[in-house]
This record gives structure tokens, C-alpha cells and sequence, in this order.
């Protein structure tokens, strides 16, 4: 208890988050068993205290009860564990890994710590960045490296994106940082520690949307303003869906109005974006939006209508005839 004591004297003002940790055998075993183990898993939560004070997040964790177990990490890991919010499998190398709050209505709110990687363990610096990464999604917080697409990935036109944001949520490795807008997420969710996914109802990605958005879609440099068609297609876990989710007419500001219904709806797997795809006469541009964009822009907006400039480049590729509806197959070069 004398670790315990300590973390919380250093975070009474944070939210605070009971621990349950389960080592299993093999992973004492590596490390030379459990009086070797206890002292390395509050040294990595003091770690991750201690980052998510300095990022400006107001939680903090607590690990009241570390215990060796033997069989099979899964069946361990992957079930209810009352008395505590968390519960952290540490099975180095093993079978369970990632994070699980619900499924199929169980609730398990689990963290399985299975890092293993080039002859680093879940005691490495890459493991506190997984464990650290993995208490992101326990706070609410969604993959933002699923707005990452590449070319081949775009069945659309074949040209990629990379996300404009970064920090543990968006690639964890060597990254210790927290983007404000991870911060604004967690930090929203208050002290509760029974969070619904992001993209389930009351979650913050359907959540935080604005009532309106319209999009004011800019052409580059000394190109006149747009007048033609808009197409919207989502970004789901890194890939552009085929089958456009919105199509809409440029009004003569060059704007056009999004319905929230185009980044699709509670329950679905969670947009991470939109690819935008414009056609007129002038020829094909495209460019991208991400739903965190729309959450900051909302939040900035106080919740109403929101306008969002979206900044296109123009598609140099084969021509794409104005008359053949979209996703069309020329397009697969």
C-alpha cells in the first residue's frame, strides 16, 4: 500500500481510477518474479501519472492490488472484474492485448498489456506508450490514426492522406505527447469510468457534432470559386468508403451544407473523416475533413452552426467525365 499512498497524495486533485493488475506467469517469470514485478508496474502508473498531470488531464490512476495468475491471459483478461474501475493483464508476448469496455453488453473495462516488440517488453518505454495509449481509449478517447489513408486504400481517386493531428492517440511509439484535442475529449467525460465507445450513443463522436455544418470549399490559388457538385465519402478505420455518404450543389459562395447523417451514425465503427470530392466543369479536386476538426469547431461555436473552410487540390489524373455518377469503376487505374 505504501505505493498506492504515494500516488495519491500526488493526485488528490485529479479523477481518480481504482487498478486492478493481473501479471501473468510467464511474465513474472521473465522478470524474476513478483517482488521484481510489483515495484516495476507502480513505476510505470507513476510514469503515466505524471504525463497525463503535465498534458493537462484530469485523471489519474491508482493500482490498489497487483496479483500473479497462471492460464490462459484471455479467459483472464476478457471478463467482468468487480472492485475496481480498470483492470491491467500484464501478459508480455501473450494472446490478449488492446482494450475492451463493452462487449456484447458485457461490461469488462480491461486493458490487456501484451507488448512485445525487437527485445522490449511491457516495461519498456514502447510499453508505457501502449499502456499509455490503450488509457486513452479508457478515457473516451478514439484511434485518430484511423483518419491515416493510403492511395491504395482510396478506391475513390487513388491519392492518400495523413492526419494533421499527433500524440499518443494518433501514433503512440516514441510519442508521449497528448494533442489538445485529446485532452478536451478525456477531460470531457469527467470522473465517470464506465465510458460508452466513441461512436455509441453518448459517446462524444455523434456527440460533439455541431447542428449544422457547411463547408466552404476553396479552390487553389487564383482558381474562381466552385459551382459544381460535392461528394462526401467516409473515412472508416483508414480506408475511403466506396459509396458516397452525401451529394450536394456548391451554392454561388462556394459553399455547401453537410447533414450530420453524412459522417454516418451511432453504432457504425465511427467515421474518422470525410474525403471530399468535387466536380465541375473546370475538372475533379478533391480534399479532406477530419471529425475532429468538426468536434473543435463546434466546441469553438458553442454547439450551432459551424462553417468549415476545406482547402482542395485538383485532381491531375485521368479526366472523370461529369456525366458518370460516382463511385464509377474508370476511376480504379
Amino acid at each position: 500500500m505504501r505505493f498506492a499512498a504515494v500516488l495519491l497524495m500526488a493526485v488528490a486533485s485529479a479523477a481518480t481510477f481504482q487498478v486492478q493488475v493481473g501479471v501473468w506467469d510467464d511474465t513474472a517469470l521473465r522478470y524474476g518474479g513478483m517482488a521484481e514485478v510489483v515495484p516495476l508496474v507502480h513505476a510505470q502508473f507513476r510514469a503515466l501519472n505524471e504525463n497525463l498531470t503535465a498534458a493537462g488531464v484530469d485523471a489519474a490512476f491508482i493500482v490498489t492490488r497487483v496479483d500473479r495468475f497462471a492460464g490462459d491471459p484471455k479467459l483472464q483478461a476478457w471478463r467482468e472484474h468487480p472492485g475496481c474501475d480498470l483492470y491491467v493483464c500484464y501478459n508480455e508476448d501473450g494472446p490478449a492485448g488492446g482494450y475492451v469496455g463493452m462487449s456484447n453488453g458485457e461490461p469488462f473495462y480491461v486493458v490487456a498489456h501484451n507488448f512485445s516488440y525487437n527485445g522490449m517488453g511491457v516495461f519498456s518505454p514502447f510499453g508505457l506508450d501502449f499502456l499509455r495509449h490503450e488509457i486513452g481509449h479508457f478515457r473516451g478517447m478514439q484511434d485518430l490514426y484511423y483518419a491515416n489513408v493510403s492511395a491504395l486504400d482510396n478506391p475513390v481517386l487513388p491519392v492518400g492522406h495523413q492526419s494533421v493531428y499527433t500524440g499518443t492517440m494518433a501514433y503512440p511509439y516514441g510519442d508521449p505527447r497528448w494533442s489538445a484535442y485529446s485532452v478536451r475529449v478525456m477531460n470531457g467525460y469527467g470522473a465517470d469510468p464506465r465510458l460508452p465507445y466513441p461512436d455509441e450513443p453518448g459517446g462524444h463522436l455523434y456527440g460533439d457534432l455541431p447542428l449544422s455544418t457547411a463547408l466552404l470549399l476553396v479552390r487553389p490559388a487564383g482558381v474562381p470559386p466552385l459551382s459544381g457538385t460535392v461528394y462526401a465519402y467516409g473515412m472508416v478505420r483508414g480506408r475511403v468508403e466506396a459509396q458516397s455518404s452525401f451529394t450536394g450543389r456548391i451554392d454561388a459562395s462556394g459553399r455547401v451544407a453537410l447533414p450530420a447523417g453524412a459522417f454516418g451514425r451511432p453504432g457504425d465503427g465511427g467515421a474518422a473523416g470525410l474525403f471530399i470530392l468535387v466536380k465541375d466543369d473546370a475538372g475533379t479536386f478533391f480534399g479532406w475533413l477530419e471529425l475532429p476538426q468538426v468536434h473543435e469547431a463546434a466546441w469553438e461555436a458553442g454547439g450551432g452552426a459551424v462553417e468549415i473552410a476545406v482547402e482542395l487540390t485538383r485532381w491531375k489524373g485521368a479526366r472523370i467525365p461529369l456525366t458518370t455518377p460516382l463511385p464509377v469503376s474508370i476511376i480504379a487505374m
